[in-house]
């Protein structure tokens, strides 16, 4: 379950352990979803791809953000015999 933080301009924030899970969600999406691949495999290029958001101010969407990255990034891997 996710929970905000009301920031001070009265908005809603993800917070830093809302998006540990919902990160966490994401590689497990993705394992399910690419059942031939090495789930460490998948853990590394969410890593990844979470990395590249760091500096971003803005971390509601983050998740968002890497599992599209990563899905298409999955999908353009030639198939496993």
């Amino acid at each position: 379950m996710l929970t905000c933080a009301l920031a001070a301009d009265h908005s809603y924030r993800m917070t830093p352990e809302d998006e540990a899970r919902a990160i966490d969600d994401v590689t497990r999406r993705l394992a399910t979803n690419y059942p031939h691949l090495d789930v460490r495999a998948i853990a590394a290029e969410v890593r990844t791809a979470h990395g590249q958001f760091v500096g971003s101010r803005i971390r509601d969407f983050v998740p968002l953000f890497v599992e599209r990255a990563v899905r298409d990034s999955l999908a353009a891997q030639p198939a496993q015999p």
